[in-house]
């Protein structure tokens, strides 16, 4: 059934604009359509408790980079659970295409946990398959073929397991390939093994590889020859004389959940608050914090990667996904996805998916004190359309107290502006977005400031036009400064200042973004800091009242 945004709720249509200061396509601009099962209106049940449950729709979802969305909705039919699919079509409609499968309506269900190929395949999961018999758990694969979906269950039986059972979720690649955890036996005694299932010649998947574990593997993603599971695990598929290796957390005591791979094998983990990349190229031992905070990202990050290494964060707002773009000094901020749906019954983000092209959130729209329906939200890039904004003029940035007044001119046709602010090389951010023509408040920050402004419109956006920052009067800087390291810290030494208020020491780890490490008494003329990364860089930036000085470089000392 084709589905068209403008048929469904054609208030939900909107387009929107690339706020991205890295991205080189001046004609691009993206079209948010928000989608519903079409079958919504019946999908309701009465749980054993007696309370209403709605479908779930959107609860989890997935995109292929041919622009494919998927979502489950576990439910739906009467709580078997079904998987709706949405393949793009050129005019902005979408063709959706229900799927659920099972040998009986009273075991079987689908769970949340979805996949798709880049080619579109559709990978799910019914846990209880085969009740009966001792819940053995399926996986469900729905292949595009020209009159709809092709079907197949891959249960153990089917697949030369007999006396194997699913243990835990699985996952498919962007090419395709399936990866479960299954076991047999009994404890102490059970076995564990993570099975590989790919297409045959004929297009249906059958076991074509099997790495025995002594452990639970629980996967989380796969991407080419790596994939990453719970607990820092990750099985390298070209390592076959070892393949099963553990990434240890940065953080002592903290947890290490990993939570993405990109196509060239670099791994994306959250530590606390903090995104950690482990890069392929390095070991993988050493990683290299983002700094989430720094671009306004507040609580625990929920991540998801494209195969070029784009980051998408989830910034803490109810429908609000921000891209991160890898440039030579780091991650600058990239397009902001905010949903203009007014969904005035929307509670939560349930869940939301990012591939180079196209970005899908899958939202709650239920009553706060129960499981509700959802809708879908879809950003998909469209080439040209529109009148570019003209360019932003005569932008200063002053400051005022602990405040930054930025203000512009110009911009004729453009509906709002972009503020993005550097503290130096690889940590530029978004700093917010604002409808009014005059300017922008922004809190101050340590060192140096160089704020940047972008007119965009509802279809196209200005390139970057770099304010001028007033000169005003400053707190004496640092005369000098230096570091070392032992086994277990590094001292930070420093001599001048004296008149501040305030030492403010910052650091950069493998390349990283500056950022704050403390703030101490101008007389301690001393930091200790806890050893951490092989590439470590200081700097300090005397405070006096609300002025900060120029930041001093620290020499690094044997």
């Amino acid at each position: 059934m084709k589905l068209a945004p403008t048929a469904i709720i054609a208030a939900f249509v909107a387009i929107v604009v690339a706020t991205s200061p890295a991205d080189s396509r001046p004609d691009t601009v993206y079209q948010e359509a928000v989608l519903f099962a079409s079958d919504a209106a019946d999908q309701s049940f009465q749980g054993q408790s007696g309370g209403g449950f709605a479908t779930r729709f959107g609860q989890h979802v997935a995109v292929a980079a041919n622009g494919t969305v998927a979502t489950s909705a576990p439910e739906a039919d009467s709580g078997h659970g079904a998987i709706y699919v949405y393949q793009p079509l050129p005019d902005g409609s979408y063709d959706e295409t229900k799927l659920s499968f099972g040998n009986s309506p009273l075991s079987d269900r689908i769970h949340t946990t979805i996949g798709l190929s880049d080619s579109g395949t559709v990978l799910f999961f019914d846990r209880y398959y085969d009740r009966q018999n001792g819940q053995t758990g399926a996986i469900g694969i729905a292949q595009p073929s020209g009159d709809g979906y092709h079907q197949q269950v891959l249960a153990p039986g089917t697949v030369g397991l007999n006396g194997w059972v699913f243990r835990w979720f699985p996952v498919i690649s962007p090419d395709g390939t399936v990866a479960a955890t299954m076991s047999r036996g009994n404890h102490p005694n059970r076995e564990y093994a993570v099975q590989f299932f790919r297409p045959d010649s004929g297009g249906a998947y059958v076991l074509s590889q099997t790495i025995e574990t002594d452990f639970e593997f629980m996967p989380i993603r796969m991407r080419g020859n790596l994939v990453i599971g719970h607990d820092g695990w990750v099985v390298d598929l070209d390592q076959t004389a070892n393949p099963l290796t553990r990434l240890t957390s940065p953080v002592p005591a903290q947890r290490l959940l990993l939570n993405d791979v990109d196509g060239a094998g670099n791994i994306y983990a959250r530590v606390g608050k903090e995104i950690y990349v482990y890069k392929a190229q390095s070991p993988l031992s050493v990683p290299t914090a983002l700094n989430i905070a720094d671009f306004g990202v507040t609580g625990y990050p929920q991540v998801s990667v494209s195969e070029s290494g784009r980051l998408a964060v989830r910034t803490g707002s109810l429908a609000e996904v921000l891209v991160l773009v890898r440039s030579s000094t780091g991650y600058v901020p990239g397009q902001l996805y905010r949903s203009r749906a007014e969904l005035s019954g929307s509670r939560r983000m349930y869940d939301f998916a990012f591939a180079d092209e196209t970005v899908v959130m899958g939202l709650d729209l239920g009553a706060p004190d129960a499981w509700g329906s959802g809708a879908l939200t879809t950003f998909r890039t469209q080439e040209g359309g529109g009148v570019v904004p003209g360019p932003v003029t005569s932008c200063t940035a002053s400051r005022d107290g602990a405040k930054v007044h930025i203000t512009w001119s110009g911009a004729e046709t453009a509906d709002s502006f972009v503020i993005y602010r550097s503290t130096g090389p690889g940590s530029t951010f978004w700093r917010g977005r604002t409808k009014d023509a005059l300017g922008f408040v922004d809190t101050d920050h340590n060192g140096s400031l160089t704020y940047s402004v972008v007119a965009i419109n509802d279809f196209q956006r200005q390139t970057p036009t770099t304010c001028n920052t007033q000169s005003l009067p400053s707190a004496a800087p640092i005369s000098s400064c230096s570091f070392s390291r032992t086994a277990t810290h590094f001292m930070v030494s420093w001599r001048g200042g004296h008149d501040s208020d305030a030492v403010v020491v910052q650091r950069s780890v493998d390349g990283s973004p500056w950022y704050w490490r403390g703030s101490v008494d101008p007389s301690q003329a001393a930091f200790v800091d806890p050893a951490r990364g092989t590439d470590v860089r200081y700097r300090v930036i005397s405070k006096k009242d609300t002025l900060f000085s120029a930041a001093v470089n620290c020499d690094a000392t044997p």
